[in-house]
């Protein structure tokens, strides 16, 4: 069966029907009169661009061509849907951090990835990809949320990547939002680039200091020269919150319970390491310190929990509760208990406003993953950074089942001859 015929099969199915409003004459491969909504092209100085009804992502197969008419200049979009929204400080179950003011937005996760995503195929296929990221060339397909480009032209190629296997090619540290001169030349950095100069247009210096930081830390992240495209395109950056909630319970279950279990206890202590040396010094302290994530503690909290141990097969030495495991045991036990008698006690003293709006929509699991995002925004990044050094830490993940990329990415390429 062909490629084409393969995906009509799946893309008739009734799950893939949004799709087909925006993607179902592209691929046919039929070409529709442009209409007046096609005055989209005035946004690009290519004046011959004008006649084609299309825009375009680039996913697995190539090119993908989308209706032009619900595009969007990327400007426009975020000034009409801004990406970034305040923490609801009378909803948080505990103290607001001033310093953490702003949470993504849930459509601007979707947008944001497909952005990244369409770039990680574009440099697999060896496609002009940077030449496509330009301002007023990026939109966005409105309803679909999926980065386009007005104009993406083939009569160039770029070298193509070595696949990658998510292993190896960790970031270094940076300082700043924007990616450096040195590497403002790749392809994920120039979309970074093009994406917070235009969030930065749309506000001032000092909102830009306040982007949460979990986002902070993937723009660096994109900067770096030859990074793993998996920590990019598989970041929790763009989870929602039921897969974030997965992931905190995940990542525990594995660096905690099965690897311990299969003899690998020193290998997961040091997947705890490498986590908690990335994360800023003043998490441990707040988790350690702060009235209501006490609560999450567990023997954490017990004045000889740091000194309690065993020997593994090998006859290591095996801490049952290191201070390393700190942070991510709370958010494992904030998941799954986040409702309970202690917890209910610590919620009635919090301020009336908070009380009263946890009356009136009793607290729940997504308050759990708010909490855990607002007081360490960055743990989620660094979990998955930290996985994908090593082959077999990152298909224990398994992100590619759990978080899997969006289907129109897999649909086949408008440039592909019918077979």
């Amino acid at each position: 069966m062909s490629i084409r015929k393969a995906w009509h099969e799946i893309f008739n199915r009734s799950s893939a029907a949004p799709l087909r409003r925006y993607c179902a004459g592209a691929a046919r491969g039929t070409r529709r009169t442009p209409s007046t909504a096609d005055s989209t092209a005035d946004y690009t100085a290519d004046k011959s661009n004008k006649e084609d009804p299309y825009c375009y992502t680039v996913g697995q197969f190539g090119r993908i061509a989308l209706e032009r008419s619900s595009f969007v200049p990327l400007r426009d979009f975020v000034k009409s849907f801004p990406p970034f929204e305040p923490v609801p400080p009378d909803r948080l179950i505990s103290q607001p951090d001033p310093t953490q003011p702003l949470f993504i937005s849930e459509m601007a996760k979707d947008w944001m990835r497909s952005g990244f995503v369409a770039i990680h195929f574009g440099i697999k296929l060896g496609l002009p990809i940077k030449a496509a990221l330009v301002e007023g060339n990026v939109g966005v397909i409105q309803g679909l949320n999926v980065i386009a480009f007005l104009k993406l032209d083939l009569s160039t190629k770029e070298p193509t990547d070595p696949p990658s296997n998510c292993s190896g090619n960790q970031p270094s540290n940076s300082s700043g939002n924007h990616p450096s001169n040195s590497s403002r030349n790749q392809p994920f950095a120039l979309f970074a680039h093009l994406l917070l100069s235009t969030i930065e247009a749309e506000n001032d210096a000092q909102y830009m200091t306040m982007l949460p930081e979990g986002f902070k830390v993937l723009m660096k992240c994109a900067a770096v020269k030859n990074v793993d495209p998996c920590i990019i395109i598989y970041s929790p950056v763009f989870m929602k919150l039921h897969e974030l909630y997965a992931l905190f319970v995940e990542a525990y279950r594995i660096i905690r319970k099965e690897m311990p279990a299969q003899e690998d206890a020193v290998n997961a202590h040091s997947l705890l390491q490498l986590i908690a040396n990335k994360l800023h010094p003043v998490r441990l302290q707040k988790f350690q310190t702060d009235t209501m994530i006490r609560c999450w503690l567990g023997s954490h909290g017990k004045t000889n929990a740091p000194t309690k141990s065993y020997k593994d097969a090998a006859g290591n030495t095996i801490l049952k509760y290191p201070v390393e495991a700190l942070v991510l045991d709370v958010h494992r036990h904030c998941m799954v208990r986040i409702v309970e008698k202690t917890t209910l006690i610590y919620i009635q003293k919090l301020p009336p406003s908070n009380r009263a709006n946890l009356a009136a929509k009793p607290v729940g699991w997504h308050d759990g993953v708010h909490l855990m995002l607002h007081s360490c925004p960055e743990l989620a990044h660094h979990i998955v950074e930290v996985f994908s050094g090593n082959v077999t830490d990152w298909i224990r993940l398994d992100l590619e089942t759990r978080f899997p990329l969006p289907s129109v990415f897999f649909m086949p390429s408008c440039d592909q001859q019918s077979k």
